[in-house]
C-alpha cells in the first residue's frame, strides 16, 4: 500500500482502505465548509467520506480501517512464442507493453507466432 494521493486517486487510479477494501466511485467536493471531508466514496456498497489525506477521522487522531491509501497496480509482462520457419525450434521474447508485442508480430517474418501470452504479478 503506497500513502493516499488525492489527484491520483481522481484520475482513476486504484484505491484501497487500511484493511484492504476497494474504494469506487471516489469524488472531491469543492467549497465543503463545515466538515474537513471533502472527499466521499463508496466501500462494499455504503457511502464514505474522508480529508483530503484520505483520513477517516482526524478527531480521534488515530488509525483507522477506513483510512485510504493507494493499492498496488498489478504490472504485466507480455510474451511473444515463436516457431521459426526453418528448423521448427522455439524462441521467445518478453515486452514490457502489449504494443510493442503486436509491433514485433509484424516486423518478424522468419518466425511464426503461436501464442501472445500476458503474465501480470
Amino acid at each position: 500500500m503506497r500513502k493516499f494521493n488525492l489527484e491520483e486517486a481522481l484520475a482513476g487510479k486504484p484505491v484501497i482502505t487500511r484493511d484492504g477494501k476497494k474504494v469506487t466511485q471516489i469524488t472531491k467536493f469543492d467549497n465543503v465548509t463545515i466538515t474537513p471531508y471533502s472527499i466521499c466514496g463508496v466501500v462494499d456498497g455504503s457511502l464514505e467520506n474522508w480529508n483530503t489525506n484520505g483520513e477517516y477521522n482526524v478527531k480521534q487522531d488515530i488509525e483507522n480501517a477506513l483510512d485510504l491509501f493507494m493499492a498496488e497496480e498489478n504490472k504485466s509482462i507480455w510474451i511473444n512464442v515463436w516457431k521459426h520457419v526453418k528448423d521448427g525450434s522455439l524462441s521467445a521474447s518478453v515486452h514490457s507493453r502489449k504494443d510493442k508485442c503486436d509491433i514485433e508480430i509484424d516486423e518478424l517474418l522468419s518466425h511464426t507466432l503461436i501464442k501472445t501470452i500476458e503474465i501480470t504479478e
